[in-house]
């Protein structure tokens, strides 16, 4: 019916069958395939683009990993978008798309060599808007949250240096945004760049050098970024990154928790199950994975006496980084009362374990 409808029903139709998919949820898996094949055929009409994203998304929001399996069939669809000719309903069907990917989370990490240059692109194009350049943007700071991005560091970057001192206000924080980001999640990976700047000549480790590179890029274009600035300082000085300063922007988080697979952990491990549930932080916190990937090498290790130090230093970091609010909080008893990480160690770990990127959790 759909099918031969004209295009104002099937726009209609489209929105209904969202509804009964948010509404049914995992029973829609048998008809999924069906309802794609749709979508596809209907695609041909650039005013069905919205309301199939929409659809798409919702999908993808209900069946969550089971949407994978899909995947290869919808994104060459989807980001067919870029290729039409320039023009403002173009522009409002890639803002759809790309907050449409966000919803895809982590499903998406093997495509990123797809979906990277048509995000960059959007970035770049002389006639895109500033509202289409911040969504790409935040799409790539929001899916940096779920996917590794560290072999895509360098082509994310070096586009967004080359438009900084062009781009308006709201571009420039969210490109600000971004670059923070991917400095939080890569971290000492950085040492790997040359410098942006090739004016730049500082005798020391990459890292330094690409630092202070881009720093001397927004000072030679007045632009004063305190965030990244104070980043930047605590990296150069091997601190420990602060976890507020790895989370988006609130007005970019609204789009990057679509995707939930966990609630908040609580010692749970040891509470007696007769009591009622003290209640809990539902916010999850953020998990530094090159901190924990540190944490868990085990190169060095060879004596009784390294596993044992291994083992309590690994108990504490996985506190340290937990998603739960409840967990961090143990860490400094576990300074006072060593066998309590023990005892919190499989708690903490599979709270740590289901946020690691893929290729983190097989090592």
């Amino acid at each position: 019916m759909t099918r031969l409808s004209s295009s104002r029903h099937q726009d209609f139709y489209l929105q209904q069958l969202a509804l009964l998919a948010e509404t049914i949820k995992l029973r829609i898996g048998p008809f999924v395939k069906d309802v794609l094949d749709l979508s596809r055929d209907l695609w041909a009409n650039p005013v069905l683009h919205p309301p199939i994203v929409s659809l798409i998304e919702t999908l993808s929001r209900v069946l969550d990993a089971g949407f994978k399996p899909h995947l290869p069939a919808v994104l060459p669809v989807m980001l067919s978008v870029s290729d039409e000719p320039p023009s403002e309903h173009r522009q409002a069907a890639e803002i759809k798309m790309f907050h449409a990917l966000l919803t895809f989370g982590s499903n998406v990490e093997e495509y990123m060599h797809l979906l990277l240059p048509v995000l960059l692109s959007a970035v770049e194009r002389p006639d895109a808007s500033s509202a289409l350049k911040k969504m790409a943007l935040n799409t790539i700071g929001g899916l940096a949250q779920h996917v590794n991005l560290s072999d895509y560091a360098s082509r994310i970057i070096h586009p967004l240096i080359r438009i900084l001192p062009g781009a308006t206000i709201d571009v420039r924080e969210a490109i600000r945004d971004t670059m923070c980001s991917l400095v939080f999640q890569l971290g000492a990976d950085f040492a790997v760049f040359i410098p942006m700047v090739k004016k730049v000549r500082i005798h020391g480790n990459a890292l330094r050098s690409w630092c202070l590179g881009l720093l001397q890029c927004l000072l030679a274009n007045r632009i004063h970024w305190l965030k990244y600035e104070q980043l930047i300082s605590k990296l150069l000085n091997r601190e420990r990154l602060p976890i507020e300063q790895g989370h988006i922007p609130m007005s970019v988080c609204c789009f990057c928790r679509t995707v939930q697979l966990l609630s908040t952990y609580s010692s749970w491990s040891h509470s007696n199950p007769a009591e009622p549930a003290a209640p809990t932080d539902s916010s999850k916190l953020a998990v530094n994975q090159q901190h924990l990937k540190q944490a868990w090498d085990v190169s060095r290790v060879e004596s009784k006496e390294d596993w044992e130090d291994w083992f309590k230093k690994l108990s504490t970091e996985l506190l340290r980084e937990s998603t739960s609010p409840a967990l961090r909080a143990c860490v400094s008893l576990v300074d006072t009362h060593p066998p309590l990480g023990s005892k919190l160690f499989n708690a903490a770990f599979i709270s740590c374990w289901m946020e690691l990127y893929d290729q983190y959790q097989v090592s």
